[in-house]
Formats: structure tokens, sequence, C-alpha cells
């Protein structure tokens, strides 16, 4: 198996919220030794062990994910150098199983990247990787020495900035492994990611690093404004044993609130605000699903409330009252005062779904249709719907899956690495955040459905004409040029069918019941 994990928790206590440590390149599990009397008290503790390695790192990404099929809950993992590559993989491919990125000594990207739409010089110079890897073929011993080195250096206290003894004691990289690895950290490129993790980042810089330089921290935080950095001084690219106490503080603390979701937050509710008057004369797709799971949610009574979270214009709102009493909610103010105005007798509020104004176990059923997409903190989102559930209650939930807008995010892609649509979740992680939160699935579903347009400028005013042009990234592009505008197009046309040039959407179909 590629990924092995073995605890070392204090008498295996499962209470505890676990933490996965993640050792670099070369290492074991033995490099964490100093952490863990630290950390043993606050988490249930595993550590990594890496052997025959797979091509790629996402492919070692799904081991890792295997070995974790033990641990019930959202694990906070601690990776260090490409531990901390890895744990990124992790979080991209299943962010319901990560509770917290901690990324200790971590570049997203390890080599210089010189390309004019994003530069990377934070990082190791040309040709440096690839003579490590035509050293390490030849003489894996005499390679691992000098990385030593590279690793103690700058170190304020040299002596326990030496790795090799933890080296040692653990179980030696096969040169097959070596090699692999080295083609790992070449290979990567996550800078585009980090602005889409739904999870908190905690960044671990060494002052005195001489593989991966402080001065990325800026570079990061630019690309993930809320996440959070430390610099140890002192302290070069191995500092888990010199750095072991300032280390556990900093993994021990509590994330802080994001300062930047409520201006987020805001910029959604204006754009759907905005979107108010022509939203229902464009939103095709969306009275479509919502007719579709309108359908799944059966008659009430008088005595029960029913939630449309993401109530919109407020149509759909009117057609789930005739089931039960609705109570409609958006966090677009605009919205709402549409709602209130064509629906007088309906009962509308500004709200966020993610902190809803009411009591707990006080309603009967939550419907919403095509909102939770644009909520930051899936898990989380569910916690409080299931708080605000009767015993019994039920939500019927529509949402955007992977694959959607795939016309938008594969154009794109092509003419720069600016992120021009949101990245959606998967079904089995939509499942698994509601199997966490105590919810039952009774029904999962999927549809695709595409709309189609003359044009693609057509195309992209039809997201703005419902609210939905806001993009959840850190990095927004500038207006594009005429030459890359006309480039694009071009490339577009590549997805024309006799109906015109497609918009698809990968649909899921929930119904989830509290016990």
């Amino acid at each position: 198996m590629a990924c092995t994990l073995t605890a070392h928790s204090a008498a295996h206590n499962t209470a505890l919220p676990p933490c996965i440590l993640l050792p670099g390149w070369s290492m074991g599990s033995a490099v964490f030794t100093p952490l863990l009397p630290l950390l043993r008290t606050q988490f249930q503790l595993y550590v990594a062990d890496y052997q025959q390695l797979p091509p790629t790192l996402d492919a070692l990404a799904d081991a890792l994910a295997q070995a974790m099929q033990g641990i019930s809950q959202p694990a906070t993992l601690l990776g260090w150098s490409l531990g901390g590559n890895l744990a990124l993989a992790l979080a991209q491919r299943q962010p319901q199983r990560v509770r917290q990125l901690c990324l200790l000594h971590t570049n997203p990207s390890f080599r210089v990247r010189d390309d004019a739409i994003s530069p990377w010089p934070c990082a190791m110079a040309p040709g440096v990787l690839d003579n490590f890897t035509r050293n390490c073929t030849q003489s894996p011993a005499a390679t691992l020495k000098v990385f030593d080195r590279l690793q103690a250096q700058g170190a304020a206290d040299p002596k326990a900035a030496n790795p090799a003894p933890w080296r040692r004691q653990g179980q030696a990289w096969t040169a097959a492994d070596l090699v692999q690895g080295l083609a790992y950290l070449d290979a990567v490129d996550q800078r585009p990611l980090l602005a889409q993790l739904p999870m908190p980042q905690l960044w671990l810089w060494a002052e005195q690093d001489a593989l991966v330089p402080a001065s990325a921290a800026a570079a990061v935080a630019r690309l993930a404004p809320t996440s959070s950095h430390i610099k140890l001084p002192g302290a070069s690219h191995f500092s888990l044993a010199s750095h072991a106490q300032a280390i556990a503080t900093a993994v021990m603390t509590p994330p802080p609130v994001s300062t930047s979701a409520p201006p987020l937050k805001n910029k959604i509710a204006q754009g759907f605000s905005q979107a108010a008057s022509s939203y229902n004369d464009n939103a095709r797709i969306q009275r479509w699903t919502a007719e579709q799971l309108l359908a799944q949610v059966p008659p009430g009574h008088a005595g029960q409330l029913y939630l449309d979270i993401g109530c919109g214009t407020g149509r759909h709102s009117q057609q789930l009252a005739a089931k039960a009493p609705v109570l409609a909610l958006d966090l677009a103010e605009g919205m709402v005062r549409h709602a209130h105005a064509h629906y007088p007798a309906l009962p509308c509020a500004v709200a966020d779904a993610e902190q809803l104004p009411l009591p707990n176990a006080s309603v009967d059923g939550i419907f919403s249709s095509l909102a939770v997409q644009w909520c930051a903190d899936p898990a989380a989102l569910l916690r409080e719907w299931q708080r605000v559930l009767r015993p019994g209650g039920q939500v019927w939930l529509s949402t955007l899956l992977t694959g959607s807008l795939r016309e938008i995010h594969q154009t794109f892609a092509s003419i720069d690495q600016h992120q021009h649509a949101n990245h959606f979740f998967t079904a089995a992680a939509w499942q698994q955040w509601a199997a966490a939160t105590g919810l039952n699935l009774r029904h999962c579903s999927t549809s695709d459905r595409a709309d189609h347009y003359p044009d693609l400028r057509s195309l992209l005013l039809s997201l703005k004409s419902i609210g939905a042009n806001t993009v959840v990234s850190a990095q927004r592009p500038g207006l594009l040029g005429k030459h890359r505008w006309q480039q694009l197009v071009a490339q577009f046309e590549a997805w024309r069918s006799s109906a015109g040039l497609p918009l698809s959407y990968h649909i899921a179909f929930f119904t989830l019941v509290k016990p």
C-alpha cells in the first residue's frame, strides 16, 4: 500500500478530533517524534508512512484517503514539505474529509514558474530538481547527505535541525521512491487550488529555509486571502525538533474566524439582488431544477413549518406554500423585496443559510434549490440545518456538482490560469457531510442538463442576468483584451452543436432526514 497510517494517541482516545501527520520527501513517520507528546493531549494522532509510490501525487492522495477509511471525523492534516502538497491534494479531492490544513514549510510550486500570467519566483531555481533527480539516481546516499545539509542550513540550532537521526529511525525510502517523490515536487503546481478550498489553511514558514523561501508567504496570502501565516524565527527547513513547541501551539490554536467571508457574502448577495428583475426570464435550468425538487416534497399540514432557503424571487416558495406553511429566506435583499412585492402573503426575510435566525428544533422541512453551492462551508451549513430541524424533519436539496459549467472551465483554462467560474463538490462529498452531521440519506439522484446560446457573449450575460456571475476566488482577472477575447470566442466554438453553444449543469437531488 502506498500510504499507511499508524495511531499514536494516548489510549486511542476516539473522543478527540483526528490529526494526521504527513512527512516530506525521503522521511518517515519518525520525523514527527518530537511533536507527538505535545499534540496527543488535543488530538487522536495518526502518522503516515509511504512506500511503493504511485505515478502521481493525486494517486498518493487516493491511497491516503483509503488509509483514512476508519477515521469517521474530518481530520486536521499537518503536512511537512511534500507532505503539505499531499494534504492539499487530498483536500481538493475529498474536502469533506479535511477539517483544517496545517502546512509546514510547503510550497504550492517547488520550482520557479516564469509564465507571464502568474509568475512564481519564490521557489527552486530551474535545474535544481533536475540535478537532484540525476544525482539521486546515481547515488541516493550521497544525495540524501546533501539534502540534509540543505534542510539544516541557516538554523539557529544546527544540531536540532539535523534530520539524519530521525531518518535512521524509520524505514528507508527505496531509490525508486526517492526518484518518484522528486517527480512529484517537480510537477506539482497547486497555486490555482488555494482559493478554492473551503477549510481553514494555516501556513508555517521557516525564517532561514534554504528550500522553501519564507518570502513565498506573501504570495500564498494573495492567492488565499483567508489563510493564516506564522514565521518561525531562526528555523531552517527541518524545524520539527528545534521548534516543536511553537509548531504544536500553532496547530492546537483554533483557526481564526475568516474576516473575508462577510465581504464575499455581500458580493454574492449584491449580484443576486441586482438580478432580481431579470431572474425569472433567464433562469431556465434553475426553474426546471426547482420544479423537479418540488415534486419530491410531500404535502404537510397547517401545524408544520417549511423553509425555502435561497428562495430567490419567491416563485417556487409560493408553490411550496401549497404543501405547508412556508418561511422564505434569501441572502439577497433585492430578491426578498421582489418576492414580497409579487407575493405579499408570503412570509419572507433576509437571512444567511449558515446562520439561521431560528431556535433549535423549530422547523419540519427545508427546501433549497441551487443555492447551497454558494456556501463556504457545506459541513457547517448542514450542521446548522440539522440544528433547526425537528426530529423526523426532512431536507429537500438540489445543488450543482463537479462537472457543471465545464465549457467555461476548460476553455478559459486554455488562455490563462485564473478561475472564471466556481468549482463544485461531488455527490459523494455531500453524502459524507450529511452523514457526519447525523442526517440520514433517503434519496439521491443526478441529472445532466444544458442551456444553449447563439454566441459566447450571450452565454456569459445569461449568468449575470441571474446573479450567478460572482466567482468565489482570490484572483479576479481584469478585462480581456481584444486579442484574448477573440481567442476565447474561437476556442469556445469547439463546443457548438446544432442547438448553439452549450452551458452544462450536473445537478444532484437529495432527500435527507433528521432521525
